[in-house]
């Protein structure tokens, strides 16, 4: 764990109570509402959709990164023989944090910049390594952002988020807070 510091922050809660359920349910039935501008794929028996973590832009890609999406672009081509249709293999980048805003300080970059070229390499290498993925998201880009904010009011509407406050422990490297029992002197 790395540096954990303490603080104050004001935090919308999620309550848990049937809440993936309820999750499922409200955006089952709303998924084309997610981005009007995108096209429904073509309508078949068997769909299949298979994605990879969104990954940090910190730093460059690494094996790790490298393996999971070959991973998934094997199971994404193994469907298609099977003739899955409007299969979906979905891979992209993170580019929101603390760790990445102390990364492009690091390279002396403005953070957009550095998000910008650093998902460039993790393209970079997957269209070297031939994957085959169907959509490239990017964190920062508008669709994402519409989405979450529809996915946002959705759940504020349930009565799902409401707005609190927290004081604890935060560890930047973890990028949680740490409950007091957890936290030890260096």
């Amino acid at each position: 764990m790395g540096t954990i510091q303490r603080g104050m922050s004001s935090l919308l809660i999620v309550k848990r109570t049937r809440f993936l359920c309820d999750l499922r349910r409200l955006l089952c039935t709303s998924q084309n509402s997610l981005d009007p501008g995108r096209q429904n794929p073509q309508k078949t028996k068997e769909k299949f959709l298979i994605t990879t973590p969104i990954f940090y832009v910190n730093s460059v890609p690494h094996l790790g990164h490298l393996y999971s999406t070959v991973l998934a672009d094997t199971i994404h081509r193994w469907q298609q023989l099977k003739g899955a249709g409007g299969s979906i293999f979905s891979t992209g980048t993170d580019e929101h944090g603390l760790k990445i805003q102390q990364a492009a300080v690091a390279h002396g970059k403005d953070p957009q910049q550095f998000c910008d070229e650093m998902s460039q390499h993790f393209r970079d290498l997957f269209d070297k390594s031939n994957i085959g993925h169907t959509d490239f998201i990017r964190t920062t880009e508008p669709r994402h952002r519409r989405a979450v904010e529809h996915l946002w009011r959705k759940l504020h509407s349930a009565g799902y988020i409401y707005q609190g406050k927290y004081e604890g422990w935060y560890s930047t490297s973890d990028e949680a807070f740490v409950p007091d029992n957890k936290v030890t002197d260096s």
